[in-house]
């Protein structure tokens, strides 16, 4: 599986910094893409339902081939006790957002003078440990440090895991969607939010 080129051209001609919900059911591939398009570049992986060696193996299978960096929020929670290391911080669980953002922000200064792409795997965790308003805040804060760096942001989304009003929380601090869907067997995605019109759907 590939990133479609179109798809690719249109996140390389988004303004630096901007920020994309990866929105769609369970099994369209918005993990699959998310590490696609994290893969061409260096890359932060704020994690919170996948360890940090899946993450760091399927950035590789990728041919990812930068410096990559994860904060996991999934290990601990599982009972795995492993020590921070110099491009992995550990957070107890994705309910702890003020330690995510500490360690989120620790790596990306590290990244200082330098430019990538960040990935937040998965919203929907995050709105099962923590009220709706604090994750709110959480990605207003961390969609402005992303935008602040220059780096671009994906974040992946299963809208249909919340209400209405929570999908139209989460989708207010980002730019754009990457949605994702399933038709007849087959994945497909289409960009929204960078034009007036939403991009014709591609295969992946």
């Amino acid at each position: 599986m590939c990133v479609p080129a179109r798809l690719g051209d249109l996140v390389e001609s988004a303004p630096a910094g901007s920020a994309f919900l990866l929105s769609g059911p369970p099994m369209t591939g918005k993990y699959d893409l998310l590490v696609g398009l994290l893969s061409a570049t260096d890359a932060i992986v704020v994690t919170t339902d996948t360890d940090e060696s899946t993450v760091r193996d399927d950035y590789r299978e990728w041919a990812g081939s930068g410096t990559l960096s994860v904060v996991d929020c999934a290990s601990r929670s599982r009972g795995v006790e492993t020590p921070d290391s110099e491009d992995v911080r550990y957070v107890s669980d994705p309910g702890n957002l003020t330690r995510v953002g500490t360690a989120f922000t620790d790596l990306l200064d590290r990244r200082s003078g330098t430019t990538g792409r960040v990935g937040l795997h998965s919203i929907s965790p995050l709105l099962v440990y923590a009220d709706l308003r604090s994750v709110y805040r959480f990605l207003q804060v961390f969609t402005g440090q992303v935008r602040s760096s220059g780096w671009s942001c994906f974040a992946t989304f299963d809208p249909t895991m919340h209400d209405e009003q929570a999908t139209n929380t989460v989708l207010d601090p980002f730019d754009a969607r990457i949605e994702t869907r399933e038709t007849d067997g087959r994945r497909e995605a289409r960009v929204a939010g960078l034009d007036p019109n939403a991009s014709e759907w591609m295969a992946f």
